[in-house]
């Protein structure tokens, strides 16, 4: 893909710019501490993760999701990643699963897990929440104000893996629990996301 001609303007008042071209996505521009809450994955491994310990597709990953807010990376199968020429680690009886640990700025770690053979389950979700208007410490009276969501076997599924991505949906909105519908059904919220 050949880069456009044309002029790229930015406008920074004290802040750091930084930009690059993508082939994949064109011009990427960043302004100071956005930049730091952007997607940076610093470990991806896919494997028997009981031996597996190494970021074997840490490099892979992380020019799949580095520097967006929001992320959906499906692992690829055995046959795919060798020919990335990606070795994993296996042993007999060990599914392999796919783990990818990235930040969302300075020491704000998360973990996503994909049990089983990964590439036979839903992609991973990465998710750093974009920086928004400053909001009171106290959410408004009658709207959503997500604390923890989680998903997963939740016996073990202890960290909220899901917080982001349910805050970003529902944060803000206004809505109540309904009671169960005459038909026998419940609906979360009155009013629909959009």
């Amino acid at each position: 893909m050949t880069r456009p001609a044309g002029l790229l303007l930015v406008v920074a008042v004290a802040s750091v710019v930084s930009s690059r071209w993508d082939d994949a996505r064109g011009w990427r521009v960043a302004l100071g501490p956005e930049a730091l809450a952007q997607i940076k994955v610093s470990k991806a491994r896919i494997g028997c993760l009981d031996v597996q310990t190494d970021g074997n597709m840490t490099a892979i990953v992380g020019r799949a999701c580095n520097g967006q807010w929001r992320c959906s990376y499906k692992a690829p199968s055995e046959d795919q990643y060798k020919k990335m020429g990606v070795k994993a680690k296996t042993r007999s009886f060990c599914t392999q699963g796919m783990e990818i640990t990235y930040q969302c700025g300075s020491n704000d770690f998360h973990t996503a897990s994909i049990a089983g053979d990964a590439w036979k389950n839903p992609p991973a979700q990465l998710v750093c929440a974009p920086p928004g208007p400053s909001s009171p410490s106290r959410p408004k009276p009658g709207t959503i104000a997500v604390t923890g969501a989680r998903i997963g076997c939740l016996d073990i599924q202890a960290d909220m893996n899901l917080t982001p991505l349910v805050a970003a949906a529902c944060n803000g909105r206004s809505g109540r629990a309904s009671s169960p519908s005459a038909s026998g059904s419940s609906s979360w919220l009155t009013s629909p996301l959009r």
